[in-house]
């Protein structure tokens, strides 16, 4: 959660303050991180249908904060991300991997390492499509907080 608020911390209207974030691969930008936001975003969509959950603990959400997101995205975004997490839930299971796993998937298919692996490649489109529409809002803000 705290790095939800430092990433957001360059949007217009925020107040930033200094932190103990440094090293933690969290990032100030002014008009807000459009990285930080479409790794959210996809996080959402994607650990409801595959990260395994102890029932008896309750079922967690992984919803981040709407306030993070300065626009919604497109259909064409928001089915292509449906599309992508039905193949990575038909290839790893329905809740069937642990949180750290898909932690590290994620963070894979937010990255721009070389693979042939179709799930993450499609996962890494979306992420780039998310990227994409979140950025236009935070360049926008970025030259006005400049």
């Amino acid at each position: 959660r705290e790095s939800e608020i430092v990433a957001q911390g360059g949007r217009m209207g925020a107040v930033t303050i200094a932190t103990n974030m440094a090293g933690r691969g969290t990032d100030i930008l002014l008009g807000g991180n459009s990285e930080f936001m479409a790794r959210l975003k996809l996080r959402e969509y994607l650990f409801p249908a595959v990260v395994k959950q102890d029932s008896s603990q309750g079922i967690k959400s992984f919803k981040a904060s709407d306030s993070v997101f300065p626009v919604e995205l497109s259909q064409g975004v928001i089915d292509a991300a449906k599309a992508a997490v039905e193949a990575a839930t038909l290839t790893w299971g329905e809740r069937a991997i642990p949180e750290l796993e898909a932690e590290e998937k994620l963070s894979f298919a937010c990255e721009k390492a070389a693979t042939e692996d179709p799930v993450m490649l499609s996962l890494r489109s979306v992420f780039e499509a998310m990227v994409a529409e979140y950025s236009l809002v935070c360049t926008e803000e970025r030259n006005k907080v400049k």
